[in-house]
């Protein structure tokens, strides 16, 4: 006869009774429905219990002096829901933690549930993809399954994720970290590997499965984002369980996660080692030039605009920046089109040649677009 789990059996009704559909999960009136009739004691954590990963998470939250100790560090829990892995936080003596989540419900519950007992951590009803909080106000943001709940397998991110990842790039300061406790399914795994590429040291690990009464049988892995002041491209350092790497249990989840994780690591070096690559507008906005926002003497970047299989038009462009020597400028900023032409066509290929165009029209930062290379 099967030992009987009071714990597991009543983590598998609470996750029955939790919201089943999609738009459901993502409902603010939902939550709110389910926290008003189930109240926040009558709570299991969905996955990766906090004796599982509570060194792991405190060695990545233990910064090197002159850093501020665990009392002073601000640390920011989106989607906090009714988990208690801020209480186990405080108790450990992290005291500024602010908790969201835009169910009203369950932040008034969980405001009074530790009021009395954890007086420093903090409360306030916002949805995770509209915060307010000012650039650098947080030291790390840990993130537990809130990530997991924007994406939708058959209908992709929900409309303003890219807005929550810059965002959260945003609020942590330099050195400030950035910590995901996710299932790492594939559009949760390519957004983090992708968003988080220039100016980010990465750590990747496996989460112990040692008995708990959660209800997920897959896998949990901790993704650690650490905000560097410079735009290098590092390496995803991967540290796997060695018995999980052995079990047969979890079907492919990792075999797939290392094979990602292998291609992201490919792009990587590649972008290391390169000299003369091509950006996307998304990378140089991720930082990989430095700030586009500022011009920066002598700078020259060749981007295209477009996504093959997707924009209708695709174009080969080349930004230059000028040095402050060759002013005065007429111009700040000047785009110029050129369509196909031999002359064109040797502006394209000679570096010296664009440097001369923008001293001859006076301009600090020049774009050339070459039209012709539309799909």
């Amino acid at each position: 006869m099967a030992e009987e789990n009071p714990a597991k059996e009543s983590c598998i009704r609470i996750a029955e009774e939790l919201p089943q559909t999609t738009v459901d999960f993502i409902s603010q009136e939902s939550w709110d429905s389910y926290f008003t009739s189930k109240g926040t004691d009558d709570f299991c954590e969905w996955y990766a219990d906090w004796p599982q990963f509570r060194t792991l998470l405190k060695n990545h939250l233990s910064f090197p002096p002159p850093a501020a100790p665990p009392e002073d560090m601000s640390i920011l829990l989106p989607a906090c829901g009714a988990s208690r892995l801020s209480e186990h936080l405080y108790d450990e003596g992290f005291r500024h933690i602010t908790n969201v989540d835009f169910s009203k419900v369950v932040i008034e519950a969980m405001m009074k549930r530790n009021i009395r007992v954890r007086p420093e951590m903090t409360w306030r009803a916002m949805d995770m993809l509209n915060t307010k909080f000012p650039s650098g106000a947080f030291d790390a943001i840990v993130d537990k399954g809130g990530l997991d709940i924007l994406m939708d397998s058959e209908h992709g991110p929900r409309s303003g994720l890219s807005t929550y990842i810059s965002e959260v790039k945003t609020m942590l300061k330099a050195g400030g970290r950035f910590i995901c406790l996710t299932l790492a399914e594939p559009l949760v795994r390519d957004l983090l590997f992708s968003k988080f590429r220039f100016g980010w040291k990465i750590n990747l690990y496996t989460i112990s499965d040692e008995a708990s009464p959660g209800t997920t049988t897959q896998q949990t892995f901790m993704f650690v984002a650490e905000k560097s002041i410079f735009t290098v491209v590092s390496r995803i350092v991967p540290f796997m369980d060695a018995s999980f790497m052995e079990s047969q249990d979890k079907d492919d989840q990792v075999d797939k996660l290392l094979e990602a994780l292998k291609r992201e690591n490919t792009v990587r070096e590649e972008y290391s080692k390169s000299t003369d690559k091509w950006y996307s507008l998304e990378e140089l906005e991720q930082g990989v030039k430095g700030n586009i926002e500022e011009i920066e003497s002598g700078r020259v970047i060749k981007l295209f605009i477009g996504e093959t299989g997707i924009s209708r038009f695709f174009y080969t462009c080349v930004l230059l920046d000028a040095p402050p020597e060759t002013g005065p400028f007429s111009k700040q900023f000047l785009v110029l089109f050129l369509q196909k032409s031999q002359a064109s066509q040797k502006i394209l290929a000679s570096e010296s040649r664009q440097r001369l165009v923008l001293q001859s029209f006076k301009a600090a930062r020049l774009l050339i677009v070459n039209i012709s290379s539309h799909l």
